[in-house]
């Protein structure tokens, strides 16, 4: 079974028409079509229960208290390993900054993937307010889903911890672009408590908007205010569930 639009289609024995390049349903949605030539029917998505670890959720509380985080933290992500489009560092450092300021008693943890530990430095050496915020990498896919369990939200691009942390009901804030095929629609995390933001017609192009991409995809554009709106929205509660899309 398999896609009936590749030069290498005539391998399979039976296919299914479905055209990702648009970009009209989400990607998990294009896998499970492909099990339509043998299930009949409409075929629906439901998202698998990620257990507690123990042995993981012990060690992640044991991080937390080694770096004096007893209270609510947050998590944001910023890096995507060159699989995303990647929101600036200034922009990370200045919604990091916002939010303590405005959230008394919240810590932020910035997490680091392999080879991303200069990102996470830069980013918080260009923060005015460091006193609650820590740097956090080296962790197991484990460690890293009980962290996110245990956080009050996520902020983050189109990158795979977006998506565990939406997996394990984290709220979460995801950074886009606006148009198919990349935009949320298809690459979106899915959840009840998610929020998507892409870049907006009033926003000002970056340097290389129109030469190398898209205005529309450039996520460098998303204003730091709209960014810190809706964290701060996540994090009482309120506009769970928004799907952002081009103003």
């Amino acid at each position: 079974i398999g896609t009936g639009y590749r030069w290498y289609s005539g391998l399979f024995t039976r296919w299914v028409y479905d055209h990702r390049k648009g970009g009209q349903k989400h990607e998990s949605q294009y896998g499970v079509n492909l099990l339509s030539p043998l299930l009949p029917g409409e075929l629906s998505l439901r998202m698998p229960r990620l257990k507690v670890a123990p042995s993981a959720a012990a060690e992640a509380k044991s991080r937390l208290q080694a770096l004096g985080i007893v209270g609510e933290y947050m998590v944001i992500h910023p890096g995507s390993r060159g699989h995303a489009s990647d929101y600036s560092r200034e922009g990370f450092a200045a919604v990091a900054d916002a939010l303590l300021a405005d959230w008394s008693g919240l810590n932020i943890v910035i997490t680091a993937g392999p080879d991303e530990e200069e990102l996470v430095t830069t980013i918080i050496g260009q923060m005015r307010n460091r006193s609650r915020v820590h740097a956090v990498g080296g962790m197991s896919l484990d460690l890293f889903s009980e962290l996110l369990r245990g956080a009050k939200g996520f902020l983050g691009t189109s990158s795979g911890p977006i998506h565990l942390a939406a997996l394990v009901k984290t709220p979460v804030v995801g950074l886009y672009p606006g148009l198919p095929p990349m935009w949320p629609a298809r690459w979106g995390p899915i959840g009840e408590q998610v929020t998507t933001i892409v870049p907006h017609a009033n926003e000002p192009f970056c340097p290389r908007c129109e030469k190398d991409h898209q205005p529309e995809n450039c996520v460098l554009r998303i204003k730091p205010d709209r960014v810190v709106t809706a964290c701060m929205d996540m994090l009482i509660g309120k506009g769970a569930g928004l799907r952002d899309s081009i103003a």
